[in-house]
Formats: C-alpha cells, sequence, structure tokens
C-alpha cells in the first residue's frame, strides 16, 4: 500500500483547475448566426452583443475577422442582419467580466459606429469591472462614421484596453473606471481627444495618438501613470495633465499647440509630478513654440528631457519652456524616449538633397514615416523625399535618389549627417556591417561607395553576388540596394523580407522617373518596385521640381522634416470620396497562384473616381476587410492576401503617375479571387489613400 501528500500547493492546484473548467470560450465569426445558444466553435454567434449576452462572467469571447457592429453603416440595427443590439448608451454593451479579443488583429477586424447610431452613443461600452477588450495583435479597428461619442467608453473598474484602432469618433477612448490600463492603441483622426482618461490609478503606456482634431491624451484624475506613449501631429496639445503622475519616455512632438500642457485643477495648482525622459520639440504654440506649459502654482520639476536641441529649452528648432516656473536643467542632448522613434533620424539635420532630380517615393501603410518632403511649390505632389518604417524586428528606410549617397553630396549641405543617421537608425544592433547588392545593374557599386567609406571608417562593406540568398544576409546587418534596373528573383525578394523581419536594416534608393523613359516598361515592373512590394514602398514617375529652394542645377533642396505637418500625412480611408462601381465580372479556369484545392479564378473589376473637390491621392490601396469561405484575393503583382492584407493598386490608367486626382481621373482595380471550393462567396475592401494635399 502506498501513500501521498498534497498540503495547501496542491489544494491551491486545484482550486486553479476548476475555476479554469468554469471559465468558457465563445466564438463570433461572420459566417455566424445569432441565437440563444450560438457561440461555439462549430455554430459561432453572428454579433459581439450575441455573444455578450449568452456568456457567462468570465469567459472569453474570440471574434473572427470582418466587419461587425452596424454592419451596412445606415444608423440603425436590425435584428437577423448581423447588426448588433445595443443596450443603454453602448452599440456593444459589456455589463459582465468578459474578455473579448480578435483572432486577427485590428487590421482585420472592425467594428462600425454607422451614422447616428440610433439610441447608442458608445460603440463599446465597458461597465463590468476587470474586463478586457483587445490584446496585442488581437484588437479591433473602431471607425465611427457620424454621432459617435467615443470608441470605447469605460465605466467599469479594472479594465485592461489593449491593441485596438479607434478612429472617426468623437473621441477614440474615453475611460473613468479606477484602476484602468490602456495600452497598444492607436488613435487617430478623432474629433477632439484620442485618449481621455478619467481614471484613478490609470497606467496608460505604449498607445500612439496622431491627427486628432485637438489632444492626443488628456488626463483628469489624481494619480496616474503615462510612460512610452507618442502624441504626434494632432490639432492641439500633445497631452493636457493634471493631478498627480508620472509622465515617463513619452515623445510629444509636431502638435499645434503645446507639447505638454499641466494643469492643477483637481489639487489646487500644487501638482506633484514627475516629467523626464521624454521628447518635446516642434510643437507650434500659437505665438510660441511650447515643450511643456505650466498652468500651476507649483514649479514643475521636468529635468532629463529631450528639448530639440542639445542645448536644451529655447527658439526654433528647441522647444521653448512656457507659463510658470519649470526646473529643466540638466536636459538630454538627443531624443532618447522610447516613443521617440523617428526623432534620431533628423538630428541635425536642417537642409538635405541638392543633387539629382528626384523622384517622389510613396508607401501604402500606415507604418511607413514621412522623414522629408517638399514645401508648396514642390512638385509635382506627391514630393515625399524620405520615408522610414519598422517591418517585423527590423527597419527600412526609402530614398528618392540614390544620388544621395554620394561623394558629391555626402560633403553638401546636411547630407553626410543625415545619411550618417540613416545608417545609425537601420543599425539596431551596431554590428557596423554593410551590404551592398550587385548583378542587378544596380546605380551603386564598390566604386560608387567611397564617399560612403570615409564618411563612415568603422562600418564593413561588402559585395554580394546574383542571386542573393537568406545565407548570404545576417540579420545584424544592413543591406543597401542602389537604383537597380535588372529584375530580381521572386526568391531574391523573399530572402531581402526575410532578412529584414529577423532583424536587418534595409536601406533603398532609387530615382523612379528615369525607368519608363529609358526602359519602356511600366512602374508596376521597375525592380525596385518590385523589391519594395512586401514592405508597401514603391517610386512613383514623376520629375521633382523646387523653383525657390534648388541649386544653380535646378536640383531641389529640402527642408520639411519629421514632425512637420508636411510629414504627419498617414492614410485615409477614401472609400467617402470615390464612386466604387463594378463593370466586369467573369470566370475563368485559370488558378495559377491560387492556394491547393482552388477551382477557379473570379476577376472582378472595380472602377474608382475620386468626386469633384477631393484631395489628390496617392498610393491608391485597398484593405481586404472581409473574405469568406477560405479564400484569398489578389490585385496587384499577384501575391494572395487575407483578410487583414493591404494590397497595393496597380499603376495604370490616368494613375500611371502614381498620383490620382478629381476632374476625370480613374483607376481600374482588377481583384482576382482565388477560390477553395465552388461555392457562393464575398469580398468587402476598405479603399486607402494617402492625401496629397498642400498644406
Amino acid at each position: 500500500m502506498t501513500s501521498s501528500k498534497c498540503g495547501a500547493l496542491c489544494v491551491l492546484l486545484m482550486l486553479a483547475g476548476a475555476a479554469e473548467a468554469l471559465a468558457g470560450t465563445l466564438f463570433v465569426a461572420e459566417t455566424g448566426a445569432d441565437s440563444s445558444s450560438c457561440g461555439t466553435l462549430g455554430s459561432p454567434c453572428r454579433s459581439i452583443s450575441q455573444a455578450v449576452s449568452n456568456a457567462n462572467s468570465g469567459d472569453e469571447i474570440v471574434v473572427g475577422p470582418g466587419v461587425y457592429g452596424d454592419v451596412d453603416g445606415d444608423g440603425t440595427f436590425t435584428s437577423g442582419a448581423g447588426d448588433e443590439t445595443p443596450g443603454g448608451s453602448g452599440m456593444i454593451a459589456v455589463t459582465k467580466t468578459l474578455s473579448i479579443v480578435s483572432s486577427s488583429g485590428a487590421a482585420s477586424t472592425m467594428i462600425v459606429f454607422g451614422s447616428g447610431g440610433g439610441v447608442a452613443q458608445y460603440a463599446v461600452e465597458i461597465d463590468a469591472a476587470g474586463s478586457r477588450f483587445g490584446k496585442v495583435d488581437a484588437g479591433f479597428t473602431i471607425r465611427g462614421q457620424g454621432g459617435c461619442n467615443a470608441g470605447i467608453r469605460v465605466i467599469g473598474a479594472d479594465a485592461i484596453i489593449e491593441g485596438n484602432t479607434l478612429t472617426r469618433c468623437f473621441r477614440g477612448a474615453d475611460v473613468t473606471g479606477a484602476g484602468a490600463v490602456i495600452a497598444h492603441n492607436l488613435a487617430r483622426e478623432n474629433a477632439e481627444v484620442g485618449f481621455l482618461t478619467r481614471s484613478e490609478g490609470a497606467v496608460v503606456e505604449e498607445n500612439y495618438a496622431t491627427s486628432n482634431g485637438f489632444t492626443g491624451f488628456v488626463t483628469e484624475s489624481l494619480s496616474w501613470q503615462m510612460s512610452r506613449n507618442a502624441s504626434i501631429g494632432n490639432s492641439g496639445d500633445g497631452a493636457t495633465v493634471d493631478g498627480n503622475g508620472f509622465f515617463t519616455n513619452n515623445a510629444m512632438i509636431g502638435n499645434l499647440r503645446t507639447g505638454l500642457g499641466v494643469n492643477g485643477f483637481l489639487v489646487a495648482g500644487l501638482v506633484n509630478l514627475t516629467i523626464t525622459a521624454n521628447s518635446f520639440y516642434a510643437n507650434r504654440s500659437l505665438g510660441g513654440n511650447c515643450g511643456i506649459f505650466n498652468n500651476t502654482f507649483t514649479t514643475l520639476i521636468a529635468r532629463g528631457n529631450f528639448w530639440g536641441l542639445p542645448t536644451g529649452p529655447g527658439d526654433d528648432p528647441a522647444d521653448r519652456i512656457c507659463g510658470n516656473a519649470i526646473d529643466a536643467f540638466p536636459w538630454l542632448a538627443s531624443p532618447t524616449a522610447d516613443a521617440d522613434v523617428y526623432g534620431p533620424l533628423v538630428q541635425g539635420v536642417g537642409r538635405i538633397g541638392g543633387v539629382g532630380f528626384p523622384s517622389a517615393i510613396t508607401g501604402w501603410s500606415e507604418d511607413w514615416q514621412i522623414i522629408a518632403t517638399g514645401d508648396e511649390d514642390n512638385g509635382p505632389p506627391p514630393t515625399h523625399y524620405a520615408m522610414a518604417r519598422p517591418y517585423a524586428k527590423g527597419r527600412v528606410v526609402a530614398l528618392g535618389h540614390e544620388s544621395l549617397l554620394s561623394h558629391e553630396a555626402l560633403t553638401t549641405l546636411d547630407n553626410g549627417p543625415f545619411i550618417t543617421n540613416v545608417f545609425a537608425w537601420l543599425d539596431q544592433t551596431h554590428a557596423r556591417t554593410v551590404l551592398f547588392t550587385t548583378g542587378h545593374a544596380e546605380g551603386v557599386g564598390d566604386a560608387f561607395l567611397y564617399g560612403l567609406r570615409a564618411m563612415l571608417p568603422t562600418y564593413s562593406f561588402t559585395a554580394l553576388t546574383a542571386p542573393l540568398t537568406l545565407s548570404q544576409l545576417p540579420s545584424n546587418a544592413v543591406l543597401l540596394i542602389g537604383h537597380a534596373t535588372a529584375d530580381f528573383t521572386p526568391g531574391e525578394i523573399e530572402a531581402i523580407r526575410h532578412f529584414v523581419s529577423n532583424g536587418g536594416g534595409l536601406l533603398l534608393a532609387a530615382q523612379g522617373w528615369a525607368w519608363i523613359p529609358y526602359w519602356n516598361r511600366p512602374l508596376d515592373e521597375f525592380p525596385m518596385n518590385r523589391v519594395g512590394e512586401p514592405f508597401k514602398i514603391r517610386w512613383l514617375g514623376a520629375n521633382l521640381r523646387d523653383p525657390t529652394n534648388e541649386t544653380f542645377e535646378q536640383e531641389a533642396i529640402y527642408h520639411n522634416f519629421y514632425p512637420d505637418l508636411r510629414t504627419m500625412r498617414q492614410m485615409h480611408h477614401i472609400n467617402d470620396l470615390v464612386d466604387f462601381t463594378p463593370y466586369d465580372f467573369r470566370t475563368t479556369l485559370d488558378t495559377a497562384g491560387c492556394p491547393a484545392g482552388s477551382v477557379g479564378t473570379f476577376v472582378f473589376d472595380a472602377l474608382l473616381r475620386l468626386k469633384g473637390g477631393a484631395q489628390p491621392v496617392s498610393s491608391v490601396a485597398v484593405t481586404v476587410m472581409e473574405l469568406s469561405d477560405g479564400n484569398s484575393i489578389s490585385n496587384a503583382f499577384g501575391g494572395q492576401g487575407s483578410t487583414g492584407a493591404n494590397i497595393s493598386v496597380p499603376f495604370q490608367s490616368n494613375y500611371a503617375d502614381g498620383i490620382f486626382i478629381s476632374g476625370g481621373e480613374s483607376v481600374v482595380v482588377p481583384f482576382e479571387v482565388c477560390l477553395e471550393s465552388f461555392e457562393p462567396f464575398r469580398f468587402l475592401v476598405d479603399v486607402l489613400g494617402r492625401d496629397e494635399d498642400v498644406h
């Protein structure tokens, strides 16, 4: 006979196991149907509201890709049509402690608040303690279309709001429940505030607010923490805070008013704040350039922050300290805030270019940040000369002319400091290893790089021969591809993408305007555009000039740098600016490139026309919002994309120059849908474009 001892630890484990058994998971999908018993994997609900109704407190709801909310956007909620069932003032009312997440992330899972919203004021209203809405890579896009007071309103305590994109409401998030955690969210294009927190003890971290109608972040509580957030290019303050809290490692840059406004209304002016390791610069308050405005009766302690110049607060391009007394010394000599990702690229840079006639570059993903662009008479638009983005673990920079890397350029204007910054930014591991491609008729080769070698003496430079393979590309290197005019194989392009995904740095430099006249092939076939395709970047065909900022040789000089307002243009949904009309739909037997099991290819062409008065648009693209039955879709170079994918629109018709304008121009968008089985299907796309309005 044997015996065993369990003790207190075993009892705790048994209790934990029992609690897990009690918690359940409910599923929501566009293919589902609402009922009082829906929510299983085999029989999902159609609406999030129905899953909430069916769930028990403590359950998790997993929402599949697609469109939810007011599905047809008409402002009414129709039973059985997939629409939500509003409760109280929320279109989706969460009155139980639940975890609600998406299976495919915010890019693929949209909650639409239709015009008017009926009785609802908020897209999502959470009134239950301990609830979660979204996770990193498992959140939602909440988009208002009129009458939306907030994308998310939180009343219950200890809520977690994470991984969501909040856009086109009056406020992105309005949080009052105590102890809230607001993390890894994006708020853009809301009419007033990106994030409003009146939550006692709130933690607000790693969020991004941009292009909101007034302030990026507002806190109105006695205690809070804000760290590693970015508030860039909003029409008011970067942030406005009150009470007592920690404001650390944030980037408040390029806002039209103050970087940080500090009030003391809640504590009779006697605030107790920690303000350190932040970046404040390029803010444009009325009549000045205030990094921090002190509207309290307390001397603010704001030591160890970056103000735009190594010399600290002051005249442009630095930011000032404004209002009542602020103790800012010592300050930082360079931006070190985690949130100030792109600041190091432009430090010490005032003017670049001046060598060669560049063409514009443009990206069709919101991950791309414009670093340098033209002014009011540089053109034709778009006029972006340098752009940058993260990609998985790596980084990419694109330039509008490879001449910026020449010896002549590196000794002209601030080109040398800028290119030094670029290599340091791409070289995340500080390995100082530069690889450059050969074998594709590159304009940048070994002889071309003598000036760059001299400027970067601690870097090694190694030529790579074609064909490129992943084994040639260690993830701690920087890869340079300069104006290649011979084709890369699909395998080479995939090796480059994989290299960047693993942490490598990629510098692409070219001139698109020379491709068509010299090679007599369309821009879609430009090898640099083929290499740029996985990263959502491409070169356009126009030759950029600037009659008032140029050299004697009429070569343009660029002086608008991140975070100037001109660099803050993001991708916008343009389906409210275009007529979306099908004009051809046919079946074929061609299954080339389709997944295994497909039986045919449907080709669906949509004609886009900008309405009169609409601003010019570049980077026309679509995001696949819904695609039923496991099918896939493509509309550019043939690569297949599932729900959530951004797919470029080919250069063709009047859009061949890369800029889409109102007044007769149109774009034909050919969608190729590859079917898993010969069954009825549906797909929905969101039309995107980069607004090229000249401010």
